[in-house]
């Protein structure tokens, strides 16, 4: 199951890790570290199979993986940890686009297509232009389904905001940084990493600018979340799983 896993073969993964938790719980009783460490693994094929399936416009199969994931995360991290509710965002984000109108639906659907090239061009051949180009086309098609107080807005604006940063374009990022911050503040909330790095990178933007009085307390924020999650993963078991 691991072997599939790394080869991004999900769907070979997923049985494999059913059948070795089926194993596992009569020998070792489900509270073992190694039925920990396979059931979260689980998990996280399971949202690659929902992420593949969500890409494909299969909405049904798509909430289909993230409910049980969900679920799986949940029995172990409890229903506040920020991987569990990560996946209410997302469950919820798929349901609206499972039963918006289809040309809607189209239109997100090309607009995740060019965000998901925009990171590619970004990370891989680090051509920022072209980068810029894609995520900027994105955010437009999110917009004329979505207003800026939606979280979709907020991760296609946070893009362009990252790619202008590279190209030294500091002020053109600041609204699309601010705007994505404020989104992630009252969707994801001050117990998920994201909503830190978010922090982070607007803090980076100020101090880029000399603006060190309004970079502080960002970083100084970001800081805070991101010792009080890591002192709260370390006070619990080692699931072995990447978060990562």
């Amino acid at each position: 199951a691991t072997l599939y896993d790394y080869e991004g073969r999900y769907e070979e993964a997923v049985p494999l890790y059913r059948e070795a938790m089926e194993i596992i719980r009569p020998t070792a009783g489900n509270t073992s570290r190694d039925y920990d460490i396979t059931l979260m693994n689980l998990a996280r094929a399971l949202e690659e199979l929902a992420y593949t399936a969500k890409t494909e416009a299969d909405y049904n199969q798509a909430i289909e993986y993230l409910e049980e994931a969900r679920s799986l995360r949940a029995e172990r991290l409890g229903k506040r940890h920020w991987l569990v509710t990560s996946l209410d965002v997302e469950l919820q984000d798929l349901v609206e686009r499972k039963t918006m109108p289809a040309d809607q639906s189209a239109i997100l659907q090309k607009a995740d297509e060019l965000y998901d090239e925009s990171i590619r061009l970004d990370q891989e051949e680090q051509d920022y232009t072209t980068a810029l180009t894609k995520a900027e086309e994105a955010l437009q098609l999110v917009e004329q389904v979505h207003d800026k107080n939606h979280i979709q807005h907020a991760w296609k604006a946070q893009k362009v905001g990252d790619l202008l940063i590279a190209e030294s374009r500091f002020e053109e990022a600041e609204p699309y940084y601010v705007g994505a911050e404020l989104v992630f503040d009252r969707v994801l909330g001050a117990n998920d990493p994201r909503y830190a790095t978010a922090l982070a990178d607007q803090g980076r933007l100020y101090y880029y600018l000399d603006d060190y009085e309004r970079s502080e307390p960002l970083f100084e924020r970001a800081l805070e979340i991101y010792t009080r999650l890591a002192n709260e993963e370390s006070s619990k078991d080692d699931f072995g799983y990447q978060y990562g």
